[in-house]
């Protein structure tokens, strides 16, 4: 196996990645969007949007594929980068660089692979790659196609669309306390991440006195799903739960995994009934399909609680957590799938 060698420029190929604040970044719908649709257009298992950092390459979006991360040193998306154009591996078990690669002769076992190099200011930080557990090649019409999706997934590279508390908050951070504050299962803030993300969330609502709202979902019979199916079932469970909720809220709003078998999302001026609307539509898109795990279909429900409040006067995120944890009770006490409400009805300079 032969690593990748390190770009000619690689130096200010890491400090632009840096600066993108994106290793380590929550999980978004636009680029889901994408690799999800690379793999209906070109027919394959797995599609990534690949961040090639210093010691590793990571996913920001990736179909198909369980593991967040996998070492540089046997990325192919490594060799990518130092390419101009698409870099195809038409069967890697044949290729003298990879046939002994980890990845091939192991999972998820990469026969074919195919990434197109993404560019910011000039310099290669990943690829958009195509995966296939069979070999096969790109037509010239195919490449093409590849070529244009990559353009789109350079374009939102080039754009924000989280909140601005989240996007300050992982720019003040380097990679490594970036890490920390992520779920690697769900590419969704962790508890640690959500205190420190809520703090400026909460400033900023509060300076305005916008009204917000703050969600608790659970999954239904989360422990029935592992004791039958078993661990690895539930892992994805949460995942493609993780993926509709991205899929049914904006990127501005904070989604947190917020205990094992519990997602919090917090909504910046949320009107009551905008939140109505929001718990309503995540509902029904967790039920819509059922989530295939191996060869098994699971039928997947939410229980829900919403807390609106006006971000005003004794309001923190606590009291507004204690709120939705009251909602959420009493759905469940309802029986579960399905919605309740906490809304507290006073305006700010009231009572």
């Amino acid at each position: 196996m032969n690593p990748p060698a390190v770009p000619s420029d690689e130096a200010t190929r890491l400090a632009k990645l840096n600066l993108l604040g994106i290793i380590y970044s929550p999980a978004e719908e636009r680029f889901d969007r994408i690799t999800s649709m690379a793999c209906t257009v070109f027919g394959v298992p797995i599609a990534l949007v690949s961040l090639v950092s210093d010691k590793c390459q990571w996913f920001k979006s990736a179909q198909g594929l369980a593991a967040a991360e996998t070492s540089r040193e046997i990325s192919f998306c490594g060799h990518a980068i130092l390419q101009d154009d698409t870099f195809v591996v038409p069967d890697a078990s044949q290729h003298p660089d990879f046939a002994d690669n980890p990845l091939v002769t192991g999972e998820p076992f990469i026969r074919f692979y195919a990434g197109h190099p993404l560019l910011y200011q000039g310099s290669a930080i990943g690829t958009l790659c195509l995966i296939d557990h069979k070999p096969r090649q790109l037509t010239p019409s195919e490449l093409d196609s590849l070529r244009s999706l990559a353009a789109w997934a350079e374009n939102e590279l080039k754009t924000t669309a989280l909140s601005e508390a989240q996007t300050q908050l992982l720019k003040e951070l380097d990679e490594s306390k970036r890490n920390r504050l992520l779920d690697p299962l769900t590419k969704v803030w962790n508890r640690s991440g959500m205190d420190k993300v809520m703090v400026g969330e909460m400033d900023r609502a509060r300076s305005t006195q916008q009204r917000v709202a703050l969600m608790l979902l659970e999954v239904d019979r989360y422990e029935d799903i592992t004791k039958r199916h078993g661990s690895p079932a539930g892992d994805v469970v949460l995942q493609e739960v993780a993926k509709r909720i991205r899929s049914s809220v904006s990127a501005s709003n904070v989604i947190v995994r917020y205990t094992e078998d519990r997602f919090l999302i917090f909504v910046a001026d949320c009107r009551e009934q905008t939140a109505k609307i929001l718990a309503e539509r995540i509902l029904a898109r967790v039920k819509a399909d059922p989530i295939q795990a191996g060869k098994t279909k699971i039928l997947v429900s939410l229980t829900i609680g919403v807390a609106s409040a006006y971000a005003a006067g004794k309001l923190d995120t606590k009291a507004l957590t204690d709120m939705g944890e009251a909602a959420l009770a009493e759905a469940n006490a309802a029986g579960g799938n399905g919605i309740r409400y906490n809304v507290k009805d006073w305006k700010p300079g009231g009572r």
